[in-house]
């Protein structure tokens, strides 16, 4: 095999990667595997038929006229006739851009439209005797219910947070992370809300003292050695409690909407609270 046929063969592998990165962060914008290889195509070669599209593609050609009719909905595709046979045209990143402009000044409404409906929401289940209870599992789990505790805060106030030393073991990490915390940084500075941390006294707990400094409106105790919990972690915020177990490695979970328990759990730690020792 010649030189020129190993140039080719490289060449034709670096255009193949390129593509399916190009392909890949379409959809990672929010196309469809359909319409990120055939808009893919058409920046490479534009006018185009469909039929053409489609044999490039390897998209039956239902599928691809179909798809092609959404691209052109979306501004991202343009229309023209040759031979009175219609061709398709790439609308270039401006376009793209407009319609992720267009995607997120809808998502901002439909936030605005989502809080306007709060206090339907509570008033739905405004028995305090009455609570609300939700089952949860695994980590993903959690996330949804921390976030969910922080989003619906109604006041400024402490969130009480008693757990082991679960968040430092690798599956999560992403508790660490900026972008994580950055989000806890801004629903908690939206309601006004700190943070009361109950931790194990122990060896790792205590090596992270400086990390519990740098942390905004966090303040951390260490549990008495009586006291000491594993596999475990509880939140209460405003009415809402939430409590989770790790059994058999599986993490397992209920989060409780009810004021008077609550203000009773919240009693039973602030006095826990008062009887720790602070991470200094």
């Amino acid at each position: 095999m010649g030189g020129g046929e190993l140039s080719s063969e490289a060449d034709d592998t670096c255009y193949d990667r390129e593509v399916a990165e190009l392909i890949e962060s379409l959809t990672g914008l929010g196309l469809t595997e359909h319409e990120a290889k055939i808009l893919g195509a058409l920046m490479e070669a534009s006018p185009a038929s469909a039929s053409w599209l489609a044999k490039r593609t390897g998209i039956p050609r239902s599928s691809a006229y179909t798809t092609l009719d959404g691209l052109v909905a979306k501004g991202l595709v343009g229309t023209s006739y040759r031979n009175e046979v219609k061709q398709f045209t790439a609308g270039g990143h401006e376009a793209l851009m407009d319609m992720l402009e267009r995607e997120h000044q809808a998502a901002e409404r439909r936030l605005e439209a989502g809080r306007a409906l709060r206090e339907a929401f509570e008033a739905g289940a405004s028995d305090v005797n009455v609570p609300r209870i939700v089952f949860f599992e695994g980590v993903q789990g959690l996330q949804r219910v921390y976030l969910s505790m922080l989003r619906e805060a109604r006041s400024a106030g402490p969130m009480r947070i008693i757990r082991d030393e679960f968040v430092w073991q690798p599956g999560w990490a992403f508790v660490h992370s900026d972008e994580w915390r950055a989000k806890v940084g801004r629903l908690k500075a939206r309601s006004g809300l700190e943070t009361r941390l109950l931790v194990n006294g122990s060896p790792e707990e205590r090596g992270r003292t400086d990390d519990y400094a740098r942390r905004r409106a966090t303040a951390v105790r260490f549990l008495p050695a009586s006291t000491r919990v594993e596999r475990f972690a509880g939140y209460v915020l405003d009415d809402v409690v939430s409590l989770l177990s790790f059994d058999d490695r599986a993490l397992v979970g209920v989060r409780m909407a009810n004021r008077r328990l609550a203000e009773g759990v919240g009693a039973l730690f602030d006095a826990v609270w008062a009887a720790s020792t602070p991470a200094e």
